[in-house]
């Protein structure tokens, strides 16, 4: 199971595979059922065979991690516009970025022959320094965890991730998790989203239940979720995955249903095989509500302050109709094949279909047409070690196609370590190409580079800088930008 979230103030140039350019990236939360049903399992007491070896002494710990960061950004654009009476010039100049982030991960353990517990902190703060920007800041995890090890009971309580397969973010509350066997695997959970509407108070309660070696390599998981927001049902749903592993072959399936919409929230079918040449050849198939299907959508471009309020003014069965409506329907099909194609150097190839439907004018928000198939195709070369005992080489040409846009992206990106990997250098470059309706042609030239130095086995620092220089040509105008980013800062590790 994998899980692929980064929160990040610009796209990360070091991705070794980038995406297609402008292609529509698997729908948020693709992997959260397999997420959710891996967190369930941490969540979940270990299994009664953890009990053996118990250590004979307690053991005590306090270990993570501080980083700072200053994050700096400019733009300077210039616009040529076609008139009647001649062509007309502006420049706008602007300070984009000025930040400082904070990130904060800390853990307190404490173990003895019966029990594990744990005290988590993770916290980041962001500092604007522009005077029109706000600040913000983000306790993604303040809890106290404790694991019985005789009995096989886990309770966790505080600020949270989602414990239960379904629920969706983190959330303040508690959740319960009881290893029956080592095989099977329950979680109960209930509490309050972290980040709730405007005026609307929030609640759900869930449970998780996961069965592994139902037969040899079949596992299976089960859950519900229950969310209310000022009394109503926000979200109300049934879950249900299938997980199939072997040494050749793997395939995951899952699918939410919500029972107070009426409707499938998302259907996921994932496999890969595994040949003996090292050949892996993969297949994705995502349907899905894009956002989930809750009633607190029903306010994205409404003119309405609260939920509250709209539900006291047009009713539940027409709010619950506007939160549908704002929900597309998004479709994906990704095709993907790897292998090793010599002794330093692999090769992958995908190919991506994806359809996202269209949206209705909806309050405040303008209606949106549907995307139509876009097809998007790309092809990585990676090499390892090829001048040195510490290099990476990506290469990655990029394709999109659709009714709107025909793009292409050619990327290279290089890892140096130097002097045993104290220092590495990660120098990027891309070029970016499209043509889409209304005869816009756009052009756009990214150099950047990242450098990172070991002061010691618990200190770092690092920096990065990008530089984009864009053109846009119409029929009527013409548009040359240039941006600048880059951060600076430090890590210290302690433990």
């Amino acid at each position: 199971d994998r899980v692929r979230q980064r929160i990040a103030n610009l796209p990360d140039t070091r991705q070794a595979a980038a995406t297609a350019p402008g292609a529509v990236p698997p729908a948020a939360g693709a992997a959260a059922a397999p997420a959710a049903a891996s967190e369930a399992a941490v969540a979940a007491a270990a299994s009664p065979a953890a009990g053996a070896g118990k250590p004979a002494a307690t053991q005590t710990s306090v270990t993570g991690s501080i980083s700072q960061f200053y994050y700096g950004g400019a733009t300077r654009t210039t616009t040529l516009l076609a008139a009647p009476t001649g062509i007309s010039q502006s420049t706008l100049n602007g300070l984009t970025q000025s930040s400082v982030v904070t990130n904060v991960d800390a853990t307190a353990r404490y173990k003895d022959a019966d029990s594990d517990s744990r005290m988590v902190l993770r916290d980041t703060n962001s500092a604007s320094l522009i005077s029109s920007a706000h600040g913000s800041n983000l306790l993604s995890a303040a809890y106290l965890d404790y694991k019985n090890l005789n009995t096989s009971l886990s309770v966790r309580v505080g600020r949270q991730s989602a414990a239960t397969a379904g629920a969706i973010g983190l959330f303040d509350g508690i959740a319960i998790g009881y290893s029956a066997t080592s095989q099977v695997r329950l979680t109960l959970s209930a509490g309050q989203p972290s980040d709730p509407l405007i005026a609307a108070h929030q609640r759900f309660e869930g449970f998780d239940a996961q069965v592994d070696e139902v037969l040899p390599g079949l596992g299976v998981g089960v859950y519900g979720i229950n969310q209310t927001v000022d009394g109503a049902v926000s979200r109300r749903a049934l879950g249900l995955d299938f997980r199939f592993f072997t040494p050749k072959y793997s395939l995951y399936a899952a699918s939410d249903y919500d029972t107070a919409f009426k409707a499938t929230n998302s259907l996921v079918v994932q496999g890969t095989m595994t040949t003996e040449q090292q050949e892996v050849f993969s297949l994705l198939l995502d349907h899905r509500r894009v956002p989930s299907l809750d009633l607190g959508n029903a306010l994205i471009g409404s003119t309405f302050s609260s939920l509250q309020t709209m539900l006291a003014q047009i009713g539940y069965a027409q709010t619950q109709q506007l939160a549908a409506q704002v929900a597309a329907t998004s479709r994906q099909v990704v095709v993907s094949y790897a292998r090793p194609l010599a002794e330093r150097w692999q090769g992958n190839a995908d190919v991506r279909w994806t359809d996202v439907g269209a949206l209705p004018a909806i309050g405040l928000a303008p209606a949106q047409a549907a995307t139509g198939a876009q097809m998007g195709y790309s092809l990585v070369a990676t090499g390892t070690n090829l001048y040195s005992a510490h290099d990476t080489n990506v290469f990655n040409l990029s394709v999109l196609n659709s009714a709107q846009l025909h793009a292409g992206q050619l990327a290279y990106n290089n890892l140096t370590g130097f002097w045993e990997n104290t220092l590495s250098l990660e120098p990027s470059l891309r070029l970016y190409v499209d043509n889409s309706i209304g005869g816009l042609h756009t052009t756009r030239v990214t150099p950047g580079m990242r450098a990172a130095y070991r002061l010691g086995p618990e200190a770092s620092v690092e920096t990065e800088a990008i530089f984009e220089v864009s053109r846009v040509t119409g029929p009527a105008t013409s548009e040359d930008a240039k941006n600048a980013f880059f951060y600076i800062g430090y890590r210290y590790d302690f433990r």
